[in-house]
Parts: C-alpha cells; structure tokens; sequence
C-alpha cells in the first residue's frame, strides 16, 4: 500500500535550476518549489500555481550590493605596478579592501581602456589598478600619463539582468541607492534605467550624499511599465508635480537595469556605496 505521506511530500520536492532551464510551470504538480540559482541575492525560492512560476511569499531580493563603484576625478597614472593611479580630487574615504573607478580612455602603455577597473587605494588620492577585478595581478604601467575625466555622458557603474519573464505582467521592482560626492557646484548625477527609460535619478550639487528610492511596475502586461516614486513629507505622505515615466519595453526578454553616473566638472567625482533592488508580485 502506498505511503500518502510519501506522495504528498513528492509534490513538495525543491528542484535547483536556472531561470533558463526552469521546467514549466504547466508541467509539474501544483505547489511544486524551485530554487532558481540565478535569480535574486543567493538564488529565489519560486512555486508553481498550475500556470505560472510565483515567487514563494511574494517577494525576494532580487539584487544586492556594498560593494562602490564610481566616477573619480581627473588625475594621473603613473609608471609601475603599486600606486598607478593618482587623483587630482580626495575621495571621501580610503578604499582600502577596493574599489571600482570609471576610468577614460588613457594613452598609456598599456593603453587603457574605458571602463571600471578594481583598484585598492592607499589613501584617498593614490591607489593600484588591477588587471580585471579583485584577485588579479596588479597592473604594470610602463609609460604614465595624466588624464581628464570624462564629463557629460552618462557611465554605467552597475548592470543588473533582470531575465525575461520574471517580473511577469504585474511585477514591481524597487530600488534604493545611496551615493557620496563632494560639496562642490557642479552636478553629480546617479540615474536608474531599465530597458529604454529612466525612471529614477538624484542630481546634488552642494551636499555630500543623498538616498534616491525609485522603481518600476508592470501594469497588466509585460510591456507596459511606469516609473514608482517615493515621495515623502511630514506625516510620511508626499506630493510631487511630475508624473512618473512610462515605458513599453518587452520584459518577457532579457533587459539590463543601468545604474549610471555623470560628472559635470571633470575635478569632481561620485561613489555608488549601495544598491538594493526587491521584486514584488
């Protein structure tokens, strides 16, 4: 005679998988539990209702880092394989365990190219660049140059996949990020993009850091979105006269969130210390 405890407990079986190579939903028992590896900060828990793939309570952490990337000043990079990297500005604090700077295109030899590199300051104005990313062998220069930081444009210091199919076609997706810069008049500027749109951004000039919290929502269909603000005052309630943005991008295909940021005056720079994105459906 059959074990119904056994049976039941069958139905429950957690299967390790990649948003990819998940089974379908339609083809395996209702309340069937997957462990998907490559979705959310170490893996999301998800559960079939007979349709669909649904998050287990509804929510996960979808991403999460403390680990800052940024834009620094102007500077030089000098010969040799220890402090190649000298910026004309301070940074607010030294990064001794790394950080990852945006650096231009610079004609040194080796030439660098635009993009982060790993570098572990020693103060808050010289550091090492790394060959690509921590654990890496120190970059060797064997002809040093002074650069000027690149201003104007946005450059991405975070990406985020955010695989199709996930949000479904009423997912939200909230994020919160704190940046630090210098008190100086130019315009440091972090944006959120998903897709084609911007839907969140913070502009400082003279403070030294600020919290921007911003989203994004399906609404009905898995090409229909519209921007989330958080918009605060007394009481915890807010008004705001800008209505959030739209978008029509399809997220039933991969998309990447961008987290960029832009100098206005190449002395100045901007330090992403954190992002946090939750996805709720």
């Amino acid at each position: 005679m059959a074990n119904p405890y056994a049976e039941r407990t069958r139905n429950y079986k957690i299967i390790e998988t990649t948003w990819a190579n998940k089974p379908l939903a339609t083809s395996v028992r209702l309340n069937t539990k997957i462990h998907v590896t490559d979705v959310g900060s170490g893996g999301s828990m998800w559960s079939t209702n007979g349709t669909t793939w649904e998050p287990v309570n509804g929510e996960f952490s979808h991403s999460s880092s403390t680990v800052a990337s940024g834009i620094p000043s102007s500077g030089t990079i000098n010969a040799g394989s220890s402090g190649t990297l000298t910026l004309t500005t301070a940074l607010h604090r030294i990064y001794s365990a790394g950080v990852w700077l945006w650096l231009p295109n610079i004609a040194t030899t080796p030439a660098i190219t635009a993009g982060l590199y790993w570098v572990v300051m020693s103060s808050t104005t010289v550091g090492t660049i790394f060959s690509s990313g921590p654990g890496s062998a120190a970059l060797t220069i064997t002809g040093g140059l002074g650069y000027t930081q690149t201003t104007g444009s946005d450059l991405t210091l975070k990406t985020i996949p955010v695989f199709g199919g996930v949000l479904g076609a009423n997912g939200q997706a909230t994020c919160d990020i704190t940046f630090l810069y210098p008190n100086s008049a130019g315009a440091k500027t972090v944006k959120g993009k998903f897709g084609t749109v911007t839907y969140f951004q913070g502009a400082p000039t003279t403070t030294v850091v600020q919290r921007v919290l911003g989203g994004f929502k399906n609404s009905n269909s898995e090409s229909s979105q519209e921007g989330i603000q958080f918009l605060s005052s007394a009481g915890g309630t807010g008004t705001g006269t800008t209505l959030p943005p739209t978008g029509t991008d399809n997220t039933a295909t991969d998309l990447n969130l961008l987290v960029t940021g832009q100098l206005a005056t190449a002395t100045d720079y901007v330090i992403v210390s954190r992002f946090l994105m939750r996805l709720i459906r």
